[in-house]
């Protein structure tokens, strides 16, 4: 079990992420000096992200089931189906092939994570670089 000062801050990390992922595929298009296929990269880059954030934070909390991952995988994957069809809305173009490069960034980000995830607090405490907490006498908070 994480302590709630770990999960506190993989949370916070996750909304600030995802407000900015929302945001920055919501301002018009500016324009780009990327290759023609390279925001395929980046789609799947921020959804991997995404995947691997939202599962650490789960696995915060308690262990990882396998119904969980695939329960991430479908909710990263409804948000890119929200985020290409809401597009639009903003002079930008829905992309069915910017949706597979969420999808399976998602699917890597869901690989990656959930054996870090797994490893429980000290490998979570490595990562995001948080010192261990004093020593007390009373109870871990839960």
């Amino acid at each position: 079990m994480i302590r709630k000062s770990v999960r506190r801050v993989l949370i916070a990390i996750l909304a600030t992420y995802w407000i900015s992922m929302y945001v920055g595929t919501h301002v018009p298009k500016l324009p780009s000096a990327l290759a023609e296929h390279a925001d395929k990269l980046l789609h799947c880059c921020a959804y991997g992200g995404l995947a691997f954030l939202l599962i650490l934070a789960i696995g915060s909390r308690r262990p990882i089931s396998f119904r969980q991952l695939v329960f991430v995988w479908f909710l990263v994957a409804g948000y890119g189906v929200f985020d290409e069809v809401t597009q639009p809305l903003v002079g930008r173009h829905a992309d069915i092939v910017d949706w597979v490069a969420d999808i399976f960034g998602a699917a890597i980000g869901l690989l990656i994570g959930w054996p870090i995830a797994a490893r429980g607090e000290s490998w979570l405490r490595r990562i995001l670089r948080m010192p261990k907490p004093a020593k007390s006498d009373s109870h871990p908070e839960t």
